[in-house]
């Protein structure tokens, strides 16, 4: 069995990561101001939060990690409050879909993989719920009921680029390392795939590269280069 892993922001959904990551928190704050919670303080809970995710070791999932911080920060409050994340994920999270961009090759490609037979995976950093990252697919035109795994904060106990995420995700599915290619763009976080034993494309159209990595130490290329990589990967024999 084949298994194809997408990366999603700046792979599947064309983005500039940092400023993505502006209008999000923005867009989150105002909506956390008007139940009550200051926009500096909400803010800087919420980098101790996505911090701490990262720092996970596996023992607890990272939704756990996360409401630890937010629970500390502002008391049994929260508690109750949570909720407003998950309506938030529903309704104005999609105000940020207009600071991203769009491909509609990104649906032919999954649709291709598909119906290769190769099982597809998200590999988007699993920082948010799973209403947020289907909501980022949405974004991007690909249908989440297209996905065979999706990582996301309740289902992972590790960030990338921690190797215990992509080896998480091989337990998970029950699959072989050489069995598996991840597609990303950033040098940093998706190539500790290669660590874990996958084959690994890094896509160039919205490349991260923030340690000037020699991209020429892997496959590499814009979308076309990439389903050309993609087309040989799924002909290989298993």
């Amino acid at each position: 069995m084949k298994y194809v892993l997408f990366d999603l922001d700046g792979t599947l959904l064309p983005m500039d990561q940092d400023y993505f990551t502006v209008c999000f928190f923005n867009e989150l704050s105002s909506y956390m101001e008007k139940i009550g919670y200051e926009r500096k303080p909400f803010q800087e809970a919420m980098l101790a939060a996505i911090n701490a995710m990262k720092e996970n070791d596996g023992k607890k999932t990272n939704e756990k990690i996360f409401y630890e911080v937010l629970i500390k920060r502002f008391g049994n409050r929260f508690l109750t409050d949570a909720k407003y994340f998950d309506d938030f994920n529903r309704t104005d999270f999609n105000n940020v879909q207009k600071y991203v961009g769009f491909t509609p090759r990104a649906q032919e490609t999954v649709k291709k993989v598909k119906a290769s037979g190769a099982k597809i995976v998200l590999a988007s950093n699993p920082i948010f719920s799973v209403d947020g990252q289907k909501a980022r697919m949405r974004w991007a035109g690909v249908n989440p009921d297209d996905f065979d795994y999706i990582t996301c904060a309740e289902n992972s106990s590790f960030c990338k680029p921690k190797l215990g995420y992509y080896k998480e995700i091989l337990q998970k599915l029950g699959a072989n390392p050489p069995d598996c290619v991840m597609i990303g763009n950033d040098t940093t976080d998706d190539t500790t795939s290669v660590e874990a034993g996958m084959k690994f494309f890094l896509i160039t159209d919205c490349l991260i590269n923030s340690k000037n990595t020699d991209v020429n130490v892997y496959p590499h290329g814009d979308y076309n280069a990439m389903n050309e990589f993609l087309d040989d990967f799924l002909k290989e024999n298993n």
